[in-house]
Formats: structure tokens, sequence, C-alpha cells
């Protein structure tokens, strides 16, 4: 198989999918394909900008790219109201989970500009391995961590610092894994952080080892995933599984070698939450079975000073099945503490 024809086949699963399980992921049973293109054009009318950003923080080809979307809300010309004085645009970077890309976060990226409080740059990236960005080839660059660090200082090189002194990382799911990496290892450009529905602990090892065991290339399996993500899960033809669970069973081949085994025992972000300085705030589905809610009353036991929100009627994708309980929260916490 080419390079592209493996490309080609990871538009919007790719090899995550079938790690999906491993991280708790957000995986949507529909054609992937005119899903996206009705995506783009939505995005286009909303004056949503289209991202490439070249990749930074590893040996990867000059020509990989990591892709995304990206609304500015912080000029004037923006037409909406401005910061108060003393107090920043807040520039948001976007962090979906595995098997899922950064359309998952299309209804925050389309909220109406006078649903913000303050100014915001919205940044949602698809995360190396998904979507249409660069694919990592070596196993170890497949890591929350490295995929963290990857994904961060590629968009800090794509956006001066001039433009955006500190971030705030909203990641869900593996996202939240990554978004807390970075809060971690760059603590002196993200100032404020929230988890969605996140993976990364140590209590939530067997869990998503169940969870992966699911990913067998089976409809049954993945119709028990969608039970456990959702809190209504929507009803789907059984044509649109098949197609699902084949597209699964081929991203197992794409794998690099070792690195399923690498996923579920590379390290966990128990010791490392205590160091974090940044602002965080916990957003959890009630009905989350995937990453269930104690998960997100560790999270913020462990992080000095976080909050927590839990959402009921909610399962593991708030940004998907609940969006104004979302919004809710992310409006709460542009406004607090600095950038």
């Amino acid at each position: 198989m080419t390079r592209f024809q493996k490309k080609a086949l990871g538009l919007g699963l790719g090899m995550t999918l079938l790690l999906a399980g491993a991280y708790g992921a957000a995986v949507r049973f529909f054609p992937l394909e005119l899903s996206a293109l009705s995506h783009r054009f939505e995005f286009w009318r909303a004056g949503i900008s289209s991202l490439s950003m070249a990749v930074a923080g590893t040996s990867a080809p000059e020509s990989a790219r990591i892709q995304g979307f990206e609304r500015n809300l912080c000029s004037p010309a923006a037409g909406v109201k401005q910061a108060a004085p003393g107090r920043e645009c807040v520039c948001m970077l976007l962090l979906h989970g595995s098997g899922d890309q950064s359309t998952t976060w299309r209804k925050i990226l389309l909220e109406p500009r006078e649903s913000w409080r303050v100014p915001v740059r919205l940044v949602a990236v698809d995360v190396p391995g998904a979507g249409m960005s660069w694919s990592p080839e070596e196993a170890r660059d497949l890591t929350a961590r490295r995929l963290s660090d990857i994904t961060l200082q590629s968009v800090l090189a794509h956006v001066p610092r001039s433009e955006c002194r500190a971030w705030m990382v909203v990641g869900n799911s593996h996202g939240g894994w990554m978004a807390a990496w970075a809060a971690v290892d760059h603590r002196e450009r993200v100032n404020k952080l929230v988890l969605v529905d996140a993976a990364g602990l140590a209590s939530q090892v067997d869990s998503t080892r169940e969870v992966g065991a699911l990913f067998d290339g089976s409809v049954e399996g993945l119709k028990e995933f969608q039970k456990r993500a959702y809190h209504a899960p929507r009803a789907l033809p059984d044509p649109v599984w098949s197609a699902a669970a084949d597209r699964l069973k081929k991203a197992r081949e794409l794998l690099p070698k070792g690195a399923l085994e690498l996923m579920l025992t590379q390290e966990r972000l128990d010791t490392y939450l205590a160091s974090i300085r940044a602002n965080t705030l916990v957003v959890w589905g009630k009905s989350d079975r995937i990453t269930p809610p104690e998960g997100g009353r560790e999270f913020a036991r462990l992080i000095p000073g976080a909050q927590l929100r839990e959402a009921p009627d909610c399962g593991h994708m708030p940004q998907k099945e609940c969006p104004a309980a979302l919004m809710k929260a992310l409006n709460e916490w542009v406004i607090y503490g600095a950038m």
C-alpha cells in the first residue's frame, strides 16, 4: 500500500480508530468524507478559516503538515465587544480524542460571536495521525506526551507570540490527556486548562483496556462502544455499522509495530498533575461510560485549585451531545483569572 493510499484510508479514522478504546475516544459512525465536505462548506460560510501548519518538535519531513481550522474573533474587525481594560484576547487550542478530528468542535466553532464573554481566537487541529494531518511512522511519536509536544510546538511556531502570549488548552478524551501534558511541559505558555472527559489516569487503565477490547473489528463491539459513549445513542442503519467495522479492520494493518502495546503501557499523568499551575476546569458528562465520572473527580482532586463541573444527561463527548453545557463552562473559564 502506498503512502498516499494509507493517508486516504486514514481520513477521519486512520490508525487512531483502533486505539480509540485505549484512549477513551470519540468515534463517529457515518460517511466521514461526505461529513468533512459538509463541515468545510459550513465553516466557510461562517468565516472559519482552514489551517495548514508545518510540523515542529520531531523529525518529520519538510512537507509534513498539521491541518485544522481557526476562528479569530480578537480583531476589532470581527465585530465583537473588546476585552475589558487589562484583559487580553483568549487564545484557545482545541484538542480532539483519538478516532475523531478537529470538526468534533464544530458546534463550539460555530457559536455566534455574541455568545463569547470576551473575544477569543479558536484553533482546532487534527492532531498528528488524525484527519488530514501528518501521520507519525514511529510508535514512540504516538504517546499522548509526544503528540502533545509536537502539536503545541507546531501551533506556537505558527501563531506569533505577539498575537497569543498564552493559551487556554481544551482537550476531550485522549485530547484531554494531551492537554494535561501541555500544561505540565509548557507551563510558561499554557495558562488555562480545560479537561473534558479526559483519559490518562492510572485508575483508568482497566476501563480503557475493557473498552479497547470492543475494537475487535466486529459490529457488535462498535455498537457497544457507542452505547457507552453517548447518553442517548443514535440509531444507525446496518450498512453504516458494517462499513465502520470494515474500516477498523483495515486500520489495524496500518499501525506502526508495537504501537498498540505502547499506547496501553505509556506513562500516566498521576504523579505530574500536582505540578500544573494553569487555572484548571474539569468538565465531565455524568453519563460517560468510557471514562466514568470518578475520573473527573480524581483529576479535580489531583490538580491544585482545579474546579469540577458535571453535565447531566451527557456522555463522553459534551462538545457533540451537550454543547450548551460545555459552552457555558468555556465561557466561565475565558474570564477566570488572567491570561
